[in-house]
């Protein structure tokens, strides 16, 4: 279905005349007109104006293709978003778990080294701070 098909379908599931539609979307019925009737195609912002009138996506309206409800589209959009930030925060959690153990594992090699017992205890807390944070990351889920 070419554009002008699209815009004139579009027009006549809303029940809208020319000059209506025009009117909705801000530009002279001629203009409409020559969409429409003439094949002429819009610039990018009219394209814009015209998917917003009608509630539809560019892309929808442009090839076709895609999610032709903007509401759907965006709630897509925003699904998949949320699913990107869910993996996201899920493989942060999994890298800091496995810190997580490893910082445990130097803590315990700490009471077996032949250092002196200053420095031990320095490398303790050090590491035990460490460990604080990576607990507060896997327990919560903070990204910082």
């Amino acid at each position: 279905m070419s554009f002008a098909e699209t815009l004139k379908k579009l027009r006549e599931d809303n029940s809208f005349s020319m000059s209506e539609a025009a009117q909705l979307i801000g530009v002279s019925t001629s203009t409409y007109y020559n969409w429409e009737v003439n094949g002429n195609y819009p610039r990018t912002d009219a394209i814009r104006k015209i998917a917003d009138a009608y509630g539809v996506t560019t892309k929808w309206l442009e090839t076709g293709l895609g999610e032709k409800d903007a509401k759907d589209a965006e709630k897509k959009a925003e699904e998949f978003q949320a699913k990107k930030r869910d993996e996201q925060v899920t493989t942060y959690n999994r890298e800091s778990e496995e810190k997580l153990k490893d910082i445990t594992l130097l803590i315990s090699h700490i009471k077996s080294m032949d250092v002196p017992k200053e420095r031990k205890r320095h490398i303790h807390r050090t590491l035990s701070a460490y460990r604080t944070e990576l607990e507060n990351v896997v327990l919560f889920g903070e990204l910082r």
